[in-house]
């Protein structure tokens, strides 16, 4: 607009000067050519005759493309500095496609990379939002897409109304949360944030964060802050275990400050996510706290990373609830060893299974990883007085139900062996569902859903030859994801994240063969391709059996349904329907 402008007043006819306007005249815009230009030799004539008086005519300069009231727009829409807090950061504009720094950059110091959120970026250059309003609005699945068109208006006015919400909000919520809720709002659209999770805006829309060290040396520098901070985070941890190894006299007074010997009880108050221990060269090298089991009970220790310290809580936190729930264990174990004589049906039903002396000793590990494996969030004395209260809860009566459960769960294991018609595949579901050590291998509180899963199996194989082909196809649709969890758990992942994703699987069985069981939650494939992607990123590297089946996994979605080919005119209103397939 600022370059039409430039030419226009130069080569359309002039003006008389009374008819100018006062901003006109006060600009630095020329008086025109007195009859105008309409042709390529008349540019060239007028060219020639002002070169003579005025050597840069028609060469633009930087002030023309920008007015007064540009300007002032501008500063508002490409602020200098972002507040953060009770400081102000800078910010630096940089035009270098193709180069790192292209875009916008913030400098800040490790400290001030920590106070960051993906919101204050968000909304850091107003200028951006329209645009990125847009790319958001394009990312969408394409029926939601559809009920946005003209996507150009709608964004326009979406990124007003988000501005304005963002401001009423104090600009606490990140830029997807903020449009998800206008869309829903506005358009009745229901967004799901995670389709602009792989989506980011175009790289000159996103504030590159570059920090620096206390001289001003860079140290990393990245448009993810979740990748920056991964690699903040390497740094410093190894900064922690150099300083930890050379055990100088700021670790030894962090160590004096903060570590206990072997307490049986809990004597720590709270428990810090990390200590600060000294600087190096502008990083901050931090310790990370933990209880470690000690003869005398648990130690507090200070250890050099976070992944360590949360290993060594985890295994400090059951020593300790072993030892406050002692007498309770030894009643326990002594309640499971009458198991067989007190159930006696159990013992017969269990007889084709294992031992019973093995499912006691199984029952007894896993009640003992029940009650004295749970999590202490936040790290407080009230907090585990609290665990350690609800567990003795927990432990009351727990052998009777489990043994009722137990004699349920082996009663439809019999039945589905001795099924009169069982469903191609019965026995090796069987089998997978409950293995030899499945007391040990099911979390305790997933055992109640057991009995669920068989008896979904069981409506199955009581249904499944009244239509073999319906049968077949949704096996058919389960298989990908069933051989997707037996490839994670040969992968060196979590053993919670994979446990989660196995048991989503199982009810998502449900779901297909036995709906009317109901299912613990809303399972579809959709769901299940998320998960499986968020532990493909965690898996072997492609290539690997994981990856396989996740590739299969995903392409058993159903397509998308196509819309049906309208052939000649539409005649009446029901015949739109045609137009508009439901999904």
């Amino acid at each position: 607009e600022a370059a039409y402008r430039f030419y226009a007043a130069r080569l359309l006819p002039a003006e008389p000067a009374a008819q100018r306007s006062d901003r006109d005249s006060k600009s630095r815009v020329a008086a025109g050519s007195p009859a105008g230009v309409s042709s390529v030799p008349e540019l060239g004539d007028l060219v020639r005759e002002r070169r003579m008086t005025e050597p840069h005519f028609l060469c633009m300069q930087p002030e023309d493309l920008r007015g007064d009231e540009a300007a002032a727009h501008d500063a508002a829409a490409f602020p200098d500095t972002l507040p953060l807090e009770n400081r102000v950061l800078p910010l630096d504009y940089a035009y270098r496609p193709g180069r790192e720094e292209d875009g916008v950059t913030i400098t800040v110091s490790v400290r001030d990379a920590e106070a960051l959120t993906p919101a204050a970026l968000d909304w850091a250059v107003p200028g951006h939002l329209e645009e990125k309003v847009l790319h958001l609005l394009k990312a969408l699945p394409t029926g939601q897409r559809r009920l946005l068109i003209p996507l150009a208006e709608t964004a326009r006015a979406a990124a007003r109304a988000v501005a304005q919400r963002a401001r009423l909000r104090g600009h606490q919520d990140s830029l997807a949360e903020t449009l998800a809720a206008h869309l829903r709002e506005a358009h009745h659209v229901a967004v799901d944030l995670r389709h602009w999770t792989d989506k980011p805006p175009p790289d000159h829309l996103r504030v590159r964060v570059q920090v620096v060290d206390e001289r001003g040396g860079p140290l990393v520098a990245s448009r993810d802050l979740a990748a920056l901070r991964r690699r903040l985070d390497e740094r410093q941890r190894q900064l922690s275990a150099d300083v930890a190894r050379g055990d100088p006299a700021a670790w030894r007074r962090a160590r004096a400050k903060w570590e206990k010997d072997g307490q049986a009880e809990w004597t720590f108050g709270e428990i810090p996510a990390r200590v600060h221990v000294c600087d190096q060269a502008g990083v901050p090298v931090f310790a990370y706290p933990a209880l470690v089991p000690a003869e005398a009970g648990v130690a507090l220790r200070l250890l050099k990373s976070p992944e360590e310290a949360q290993a060594a809580l985890r295994r400090g936190l059951f020593h300790l609830f072993e030892l406050q729930l002692r007498y309770e264990l030894a009643w326990l174990q002594r309640d499971l060893r009458a198991l067989a004589s007190s159930v006696g049906a159990l013992g017969v039903l269990a007889v084709s299974f294992a031992p019973i002396a093995v499912l006691q000793e199984q029952a007894c590990a896993s009640l003992r990883r029940w009650v004295c494996g749970r999590p202490v969030v936040p790290p407080t004395a009230e907090t585990f007085a609290r665990e350690l209260a609800n567990a003795r809860t927990d432990l009351r009566g727990v052998v009777p139900r489990l043994a009722d459960l137990l004699r349920q769960i082996f009663t439809l294991r019999q039945a589905l062996l001795t099924h009169p018609q069982p469903y191609p595949g019965l026995a090796a579901d069987l089998a997978a569902l409950l293995p030899a050590d499945f007391l040990m291998a099911t979390p305790f509180p997933q055992l109640a859903h057991l009995l669920r899963y068989l008896q979904a199996m069981k409506v199955r194989a009581d249904r499944w030859k009244q239509d073999p082909a319906r049968d077949a196809r949704r096996a058919q649709q389960l298989a990908p994801y069933v051989e997707a969890v037996a490839a994670l758990l040969r992968e060196p992942l979590p053993a919670e994240e994979v446990s989660r994703l196995r048991w989503l699987v199982e009810e998502f069985r449900v779901g297909l063969f036995a709906q009317e069981l109901g299912t613990a939650e809303r399972v579809s494939p959709v769901k299940l391709d998320r998960e499986l992607a968020a532990l493909r990123r965690s898996a072997s590297p492609p290539g690997s059996a994981t990856e396989g089946a996740w590739r299969d996994a995903t392409r058993s979605s159903p397509a998308p349904v196509a819309a049906p080919s309208v052939s000649g005119p539409i005649k009446n209103l029901g015949a739109l329907d045609r137009l508009f397939p439901r999904a």
